[in-house]
């Protein structure tokens, strides 16, 4: 990180600042995700998070799951309830099988602030580590809080099937299917 007139500029190595001025900063990266987060000095901490949650989303969205969770730590250590960069960092992680991790994360965003996707999402994770009964619970909590999440229908049908819950599961994917007939096809 360096300072440029009142502006500090993050680089890693391989980049370098060109065009700056007071009013902007390029930097010029060897990979071109590499965006270059441009703030004033004076710049509060919970806007430097989001420009680093920006970028950590755009580094998960190209697949870099380990620069997109070093971003959504710095993230995090800037604005600790900022609930969508500890959302993200699970994902990231649970995509980079790190389900402890993941497992973290979604309790901590819950903890902030309860959302049937935060539950629908730790669920996945739980189901991930073969937590059956814990991701059943978390799939019926996001369905109380969005029944209209067909998703989480189908998935609390498969859980209950497997525990030879037949009528249940017939339910659950017939409620699935109503809300949204494409999740035929996937479930069979």
């Amino acid at each position: 990180i360096g300072w440029i007139c009142d502006w500090q500029v993050p680089a890693h190595a391989g980049e370098i600042v060109a065009g700056v001025d007071r009013q902007a900063a390029v930097l010029l990266p060897v990979d071109p995700l590499r965006i270059g987060l441009i703030y004033p000095k004076s710049q509060p901490s919970h806007d430097k998070a989001k420009a680093y949650y920006n970028r950590g989303t755009a580094y998960q969205t190209r697949g870099n799951g380990p620069a997109a969770i070093k971003d959504f730590n710095v993230a995090l250590e800037l604005n600790p309830s900022f609930v969508e960069a500890y959302i993200n960092r699970a994902q990231a992680r649970q995509s980079q099988r790190d389900l402890e991790g993941a497992m973290a994360d979604y309790n901590q965003a819950i903890e902030l602030k309860p959302d049937a996707g935060v539950y629908y999402a730790r669920a996945t994770a739980r189901q991930a580590k073969e937590d059956l009964t814990s991701a059943l619970t978390d799939y019926s909590k996001a369905i109380e809080l969005d029944p209209r999440l067909a998703q989480a229908y189908a998935n609390r049908g498969v859980i209950e099937a497997l525990q030879g819950k037949k009528l249940e599961a017939r339910q659950d994917f017939e409620r699935a299917f109503l809300i949204d007939p494409s999740l035929r096809a996937t479930f069979k």
